[in-house]
């Protein structure tokens, strides 16, 4: 297991949990986070 991963993944949880909550996100920003993942 790489060292970085655990905390890159946790801090994409952090970010992409209150975008995919949010009656604000948009499909664009949806769609994004899925190109980065």
């Amino acid at each position: 297991m790489q060292s970085g991963a655990p905390e890159f993944f946790y801090k994409m949880s952090q970010l992409a949990y209150p975008l995919l909550t949010s009656r604000s996100a948009t499909q664009n920003e949806l769609t994004l986070a899925g190109k980065l993942l």
